[in-house]
């Protein structure tokens, strides 16, 4: 009976003993998983909303999804700061000569005809490109930031600006 006892105890302690092993086994499994969840975390150098760019997979264009490889150097998304909001647009060269630095306009959303911003020429591209309807004309890619927010107002909207004429108060026929 005492050698069946003695059996019995040492059995329990080697029950133990693997029951121990496979707990520092899924320890380090756990562990393991995330380290590896920690070398795939991407941290923005600035606060914002992520917003996906489209890249070229598998013969066609779209976003990244779970599960697709994305190679060094790829660039599928950015972090826009949503209280600095800017509008890029393109510009006759007929209008050109017209814009200033500076210069106010007004940002009418395409998407909510009622949410119009107050928006300032920060720049205007130096290098034209050639136009959708001569080869002889150019059009110039000019940048206004918007002025205000609104919950409404996220990237990637088609927007127009209306520019304002120098001197004047309210917005003008201006550039689109």
């Amino acid at each position: 009976m005492k050698e069946t006892f003695d059996l019995k105890r040492k059995a329990a302690q080697a029950s133990i003993r693997i029951l121990e092993i496979q707990r520092d086994r899924t320890r380090e499994t756990m562990l393991h998983a995330q380290a590896n969840s920690a070398l795939m975390e991407i941290h923005a150098p600035i606060d914002g909303i992520v917003v996906f760019n489209t890249i070229w997979k598998q013969g066609n264009m779209g976003e990244v999804q779970e599960g697709d490889q994305v190679r060094p150097g790829v660039p599928f998304m950015q972090v826009v700061d949503p209280s600095i909001m800017e509008v890029q647009v393109r510009v006759n060269q007929e209008d050109l000569l017209g814009l200033k630095l500076g210069q106010k306009g007004q940002v009418h959303l395409d998407a909510y005809s009622d949410l119009v911003f107050d928006g300032q020429l920060e720049s205007v591209d130096p290098m034209g490109r050639t136009g959708d309807f001569s080869p002889k004309l150019r059009s110039f890619s000019a940048t206004f930031s918007i002025k205000g927010h609104d919950p409404r107002l996220m990237p990637d909207l088609s927007a127009a600006v209306e520019v304002v004429p120098a001197g004047a108060d309210s917005p003008g026929g201006g550039s689109k």
